[in-house]
């Protein structure tokens, strides 16, 4: 059974080019064209291309963020731009330009408000939050404000933010900004 399902998913933008001094023309500019797929639970999917090509376009769809022009999608069985609420309990996201820390905030201030608000508090956010450090190596900089961070370790502290409520999925745009794997 598909967790995500997308069928003929299409977003358009429109475009405004200057031709006079107080004239503009419209055009309509294609960010996402008709694209179709289905992901399985535990399958790791990635979509490259080349900037403009419409990757984030199309994860902000999936993510209820922005309505298509065309096409429906299904994810975790939540239709995203209708159940935008729902959805958000079982998805975790890192867009890699947006922050879902407070800057002035300690990382762990920052991982309890949020565990707040997802309803993960307690012993239950402790345990995870010891797991995230464990899988994540956060310990370092756990106490440090968002704002002081480097932007590799600010990335390793979103990648675990979004993680903290166990989402059944999480969507990573541009999750490896700033980072250095080694395979």
């Amino acid at each position: 059974m598909s967790i995500i399902s997308v069928n003929g998913l299409s977003k358009n933008f429109d475009q405004f080019e200057k031709i006079g001094f107080l004239k503009k023309k419209k055009s309509i500019f294609e960010a996402v064209k008709d694209i179709s797929f289905d992901i399985d639970a535990g399958e790791s999917v990635a979509f490259i291309g080349p900037n403009g090509a419409g990757k984030s376009t199309a994860l902000k769809m999936l993510t209820g963020i922005l309505h298509p022009a065309s096409g429906s999608a299904q994810v975790a069985g939540y239709t995203p731009w209708e159940e935008r609420s729902k959805l958000a309990r079982e998805i975790g996201v890192v867009f890699g330009q947006r922050s879902q820390l407070w800057a002035n905030l300690s990382v762990l201030d920052s991982y309890r408000l949020l565990g707040a608000m997802y309803g993960v508090e307690g012993e239950i956010l402790e345990k995870r939050v010891a797991s995230l450090d464990e899988m994540l190596d956060l310990s370092a900089f756990m106490e440090q404000s968002a704002r002081s961070l480097s932007l590799g370790q600010r990335m390793r502290c979103e990648i675990g933010a979004s993680l903290l409520h166990s989402p059944k999925i999480i969507f990573l745009d541009e999750p490896a900004i700033g980072l250095f794997f080694f395979f």
